[in-house]
């Protein structure tokens, strides 16, 4: 379970979480993701809907870099072929005690054996993406 995948070792095993100070983890390339996260303006999170809640992996990228995510605004938008409400619910409430700003979200049904599902939620993205940049723009 410890070896690295393409070079990149699991967050959950070989680093340390939640220092205050990004340059104290321990893996270069930890490191490197968590200056890119504290150098934008705001988060699009785009959830696909795992068992009628968020993936794993991502609540593993939270709890190690939550920090750098702090106080910034956050736009959800949630997809699967049953409960992507429900990930938008656990994720608000995992986000809101991190100190994350959630703006919106947008949850679409989708049935993954439908060849255009991708196409059913084209407009709610735009949407989606223009009320996060309005949300970053006002946070500066």
């Amino acid at each position: 379970l410890n070896d690295p995948i393409n070079g990149v070792p699991p967050l959950m095993f070989n680093t340390q979480t939640n220092p205050e100070d990004s340059n104290k983890y321990e893996s270069e390339v930890v490191r490197a993701f968590s200056k890119a996260v504290e150098s934008t303006d705001g988060f699009f999170f785009v959830l696909p809907v795992y068992t009628h809640s968020y993936p794993g992996g991502f609540k593993i990228m939270l709890d190690h870099i939550f920090h750098e995510m702090r106080d910034k605004p956050v736009y959800m938008l949630a997809y699967g072929p049953s409960s992507p409400e429900t990930a938008v619910t656990d994720t608000t409430k995992l986000v809101n005690k991190m100190h994350m700003k959630v703006v919106g979200s947008t949850v679409v049904k989708i049935s993954y054996t439908d060849p255009e599902y991708l196409g059913a939620y084209a407009d709610a993205l735009d949407a989606a993406v223009a009320s996060l940049a309005k949300a970053a723009s006002h946070a500066e």
